[in-house]
């Protein structure tokens, strides 16, 4: 170069994507209006040309709680800044722990004095076969926990894939699942343990 030419630099970023079969769609809602600008308002991701059925607003990887410390009451975990849950403020902080009655895990995310309903719901060890261990892990920049299957070391349920929401009238909750056969997640008075579950063709 001499000194009578300029040098014109063009610095272009892309914020971090998600992978289109791994998007947790943040306004759910059919029909919903100004989706780019709603999308940027509470820290999601807008794609402006999504694939056929793939969300065009998502959470990123990084959402949810990041965990802060641990007390008798469990794993401390506090909103992650940045995303906000879309359906009102996050309840921070919340606690995650969980114990094992025999082949069973039980496993409670929430804050401290939640309202339970007074259902009578059986706490008999149940002893089986299978076995399950609970890890907990941060390897996407936010509390997550894996369930695996002792005997063959397969996850059947891992929240890595970000999105835990938790405020007064809207819960989220998203995972990887080992299987579309879902049984026993959550706690009802129904004497079916099966849940419905609808596996997406893009999943």
């Amino acid at each position: 170069l001499n000194e009578h030419q300029s040098v014109f630099v063009k610095t272009i970023c892309y914020r971090y994507s998600v992978d289109p079969n791994k998007r947790i769609e943040c306004f759910p809602a059919p029909g919903t209006t100004q989706l780019a600008s709603r999308c940027a308002r509470v820290g999601c991701i807008y794609d402006e040309r999504p694939e056929l059925g793939i969300p065009a607003c998502y959470f990123p990887r990084r959402s949810g709680y990041v965990k802060t410390g641990t007390t008798k009451d469990g794993v401390v975990l506090e909103g992650y800044p940045g995303v906000a849950n879309p359906y009102g403020d996050n309840i921070s902080p919340i606690f995650f722990n969980y114990s094992q009655i025999g082949s069973t895990v039980n496993i409670r995310i929430g804050p401290q004095g939640r309202y339970e309903p007074p259902l009578h719901l059986p706490r008999e060890s149940y002893n089986t076969d299978a076995g399950f261990v609970v890890e907990q892990t941060t390897e996407t920049g936010v509390f997550a926990f894996k369930v695996k299957r002792l005997s063959t070391n397969q996850s059947i349920w891992d929240t890595t894939i970000g999105g835990l929401m938790f405020s007064d009238q809207y819960i989220q909750i998203a995972a990887f699942i080992g299987s579309s056969e879902i049984y026993g997640i959550g706690e009802h008075a129904k004497y079916q343990l099966k849940v419905c579950c609808v596996v997406e063709s893009n999943v």
